[in-house]
């Protein structure tokens, strides 16, 4: 029952002296539909879900002892239930370095006075293997390859219950030579296919949007539309239709087949680890649970593989990931909340590669790469080849600063740098982690080594130890 839970937390008031928190779950799930000042009642209509969750409730208790209870104990005990079947990395080596770029896209151009569509390519797979290549020729290491936007449309994409390669982008013969090219120099290339939405429905691509498109619970399609960030209007020209769970595993089942033609072996399905819903459809009935179940099925598929990635990490696929992006660097920040604390990259430190957000994309970039340093996080960048000027007046605007010239130099430092602090840690346990001083972080490894960073603008000294403000070093 875990996708149908919700956990609540609160802290000790006058009531109840105690902080707490408690489990809970919805059996029946329900929406509430405004009909505004209609004849002056403010009528509600509130829809519940029919059928509703008629599964098994499970809650797993591990009661540690002294030694422990404790930030890294409790990391412990929950690797020992989600990593049964893997064991720790035996050596230490080089942090990854995930590059995630992108292939096509559409773009509003003008011809002959009319307003069109044009296909324009971000990243060839030219272009894409030329990154690679200067990159490692610079000092990166463990080179890891994200393509989104590869095949079937580029990143408005069709249903990837084939794959459709892009002829912009060099077709099979320059995917043949990536991929070959790549596998000799010992890069690992993760080509993304997203089996959760489609962006538009393509002839013959086994995708309807009428029968695979799941409904909520007032039957409407259902799906993902960005905001206008200047009005917060709804822009209808960006939905994605999110596909019902027993069609995308459909999908998945069906691509999987056409991996060995293109001689694929590690694959990337970034939005399985982030999204997951029900489908209301009176034709297709699938809860939240079901919905997990169906997407731990992809996940186990794709990780045939001698890799599989995903984002952002929900714990129903990661023991079947190799590597995982996006992973949360701070917490919520609600009111309640007076720290954050590194937990799931405890539980993943060793087990599984993983990076948080996107260093170049953040809102801060220095302060991103002190978060890697403090969660030992591996270094992450977006980065295209070409045309990211067009990107502006798109729907994928959040990625106009992704030019690969502009940000190489600060890729290869950043990674220089973290790697220099993580390479050492790699295959360690992270056993504590602590705030020493109003500004400075330790976090602590199984081999004796800690990471201290210092988010302040003033240098850090304790005894023996020395760190410069918006620094990190590496102790013992």
């Amino acid at each position: 029952g875990d996708a149908v839970a919700q956990l609540t937390v609160s802290v000790s008031d006058d009531v109840n002296p105690y902080n707490r928190n408690y489990a809970s779950f919805i059996i029946h799930d329900k929406d509430q539909f405004d009909f505004g000042d209609w004849g002056g009642a403010g009528y509600k209509w509130t829809v519940f879900e029919k059928e509703g969750y008629q599964g098994k409730i499970q809650i797993h208790y591990s009661l540690l002892d002294e030694k422990k209870s404790s930030l890294g104990g409790l990391a412990s005990a929950y690797q020992e239930i989600l990593f049964k079947d893997r064991s720790i990395k035996s050596e230490a080596e080089d942090i990854p370095f995930y590059l995630e770029t992108m292939g096509t896209f559409y773009r509003k151009d003008k011809f002959l006075g009319f307003t069109v569509n044009r296909k324009t390519s971000l990243t060839t797979y030219d272009q894409a293997l030329d990154m690679l290549e200067e990159l490692s020729a610079a000092g990166v290491h463990n080179l890891r390859l994200k393509y989104t936007g590869w095949a079937n449309e580029g990143l408005e994409h069709t249903a990837f219950s084939s794959i459709r390669l892009e002829n912009k982008l060099g077709g099979k013969k320059g995917l043949e030579n990536l991929v070959e090219a790549a596998s000799k120099a010992g890069y690992k290339f993760f080509p993304d296919f997203d089996f959760l939405f489609v962006d538009k429905d393509g002839l013959f691509d086994a995708f309807s949007t009428n029968s695979h498109t799941i409904r909520t619970l007032d039957k409407k399609y259902g799906g993902f539309t960005k905001q206008n960030l200047s009005d917060y209007l709804v822009d209808e020209d960006t939905f994605r239709n999110a596909v019902s769970p027993d069609v995308a595993y459909q999908f998945a089942q069906a691509a999987q087949k056409k991996l060995g033609k293109y001689q694929l072996s590690t694959v990337s399905s970034g939005s399985l680890g982030k999204s997951l819903f029900s489908n209301f459809s009176s034709q297709r009935y699938y809860n939240r649970q079901t919905s997990c179940d169906y997407s731990q099925k992809i996940a186990a598929l794709m990780s045939n593989q001698t890799g599989f990635m995903t984002s952002g990490g929900n714990a129903y696929v990661l023991p079947y990931a190799s590597d995982v992006l996006s992973v949360p660097s701070t917490s919520s920040e609600y009111y309640i909340t007076h720290q954050t604390v590194p937990f799931v990259q405890m539980v993943l430190h060793g087990y599984v590669d993983y990076a948080g957000e996107a260093i170049n994309l953040s809102g801060d970039y220095r302060t991103s790469i002190l978060n890697a340093a403090l969660n030992g996080e591996a270094a992450y960048f977006v980065l295209n080849y070409d045309n990211t000027k067009y990107l502006r007046e798109t729907q994928h605007s959040q990625y106009y600063s992704t030019q690969y010239q502009n940000w190489k130099e600060d890729a290869i430092e950043a990674y220089q740098k973290l790697n220099g602090v993580l390479q050492s840690v790699s295959n360690q346990r992270m056993t504590g982690f602590e705030q020493i001083s109003d500004s400075v972080y330790r976090t602590q490894y199984s081999n004796g080594k800690s990471v201290i960073v210092n988010y302040g603008k003033e240098q850090y000294q304790d005894v023996n130890i020395q760190v410069a403000a918006m620094d990190f070093v590496l102790v013992g």
